[in-house]
């Protein structure tokens, strides 16, 4: 029951962090602004926000502020994919690699790797090797 609490209190703040940050852009630039208020929706980081609004003030013109939303949403796109965990970006970068593998290795590569540990994840090059071989 805490957390659902505390998730709730978070997502309030994000709201109210958006919201200013829509209602500043809407007073400084008016209808211009439309674009760039539906761009700071995607943005759910409540650190990214509180920096954004921060370096929304100091900015003088449209293109600035523009980019700043951009390089904000591009962070926050970083962040979430180095949330990945690293086996999963592993088994992604493995099973991007399928191609390279002959016809008859693929099924006996997939049944290999599937739902592998991380600490299973450091034989994957040798079982593609063992594929590879086949």
């Amino acid at each position: 029951m805490a957390r659902v609490i505390r998730m709730a209190e978070e997502r309030a703040r994000i709201s109210e962090s958006q919201q200013a940050i829509k209602k500043y852009l809407g007073a400084r630039l008016g209808l211009e602004s439309k674009p760039m208020q539906n761009k700071i929706d995607l943005i759910t980081d409540l650190y990214l926000l509180h920096h954004l609004l921060d370096d929304l003030y100091r900015a003088e013109k449209r293109e600035e502020m523009a980019r700043l939303i951009d390089i904000t949403l591009e962070k926050q796109n970083g962040i979430r994919a180095s949330h990945i965990p690293k086996v999963d970006r592993y088994r992604e970068s493995l099973i991007g690699s399928l191609f390279f593998i002959p016809k008859a290795g693929i099924s006996s590569f997939l049944s290999k790797i599937h739902n592998k540990t991380e600490s299973e994840v450091h034989i994957w090059p040798l079982i593609m090797i063992g594929c590879l071989k086949r």
